[in-house]
């Protein structure tokens, strides 16, 4: 396994707890549950250390990316920064998590710590979605809303000449088939 295999791998996680702990924070606040608390402010823990796996296995995976064709600088660098800021909102609600773990007594402190974590992980798990989509874009060209080519001169296919992708609905009739 190299550091791609390991990025690809770890990055889905804290989409997954992110969203995933929205909906426990919720259900905790609604059933005023310590253990559901608890079990919320682990998940968020849990997103925050995955969402840093996934930066730092990040700089691995460019490494062995960069020498593929149809590398893009520019993907590379629009992914990095909504990693970043991500990362940021991840590990700031993270924070948030490990005071709720460890200054759980008070149920009014609980409530609010809750809250903070929801507020912070809604925009935290879309950015991070927004990172998993863009680092797609690196290798999946399918998923661009930029033409082939139009990135910059590095993008292009394996066979070093560009492809245009087909709409849905467009007829490919390559055989020699008559269509009656």
């Amino acid at each position: 396994m190299n550091a791609t295999h390991f990025h690809l791998m770890i990055i889905h996680f804290p989409i997954v707890l992110g969203f995933m702990s929205i909906v426990v924070l919720l259900i905790a606040l609604l059933a005023q549950n310590t253990s559901l608390y608890r079990l919320a402010f682990g998940i968020v823990l849990a997103a925050g250390l995955f969402a840093m796996l996934a930066m730092k296995s990040g700089d691995g995976a460019e490494h062995v990316v960069e020498h593929m064709a149809g590398f893009s600088e520019q993907l590379i660098h629009h992914h990095e920064d909504a990693a970043k800021l991500g990362l940021f909102t991840l590990l700031l609600a993270a924070v948030l998590a490990i005071a709720g773990l460890v200054k759980s007594q008070s149920e009014n402190l609980r409530k609010w710590l809750a809250v903070a974590q929801i507020v912070v992980m809604i925009p935290g798990s879309f950015l991070i979605g927004r990172a998993a989509m863009l680092g797609g874009q690196i290798r999946h060209t399918e998923i661009r809303s930029e033409p082939d080519g139009a990135l910059d001169a590095t993008n292009n296919s394996e066979s070093g000449d560009n492809h245009a992708i087909k709409a849905e609905g467009d007829e490919d009739d390559d055989d020699d088939d008559d269509d009656n």
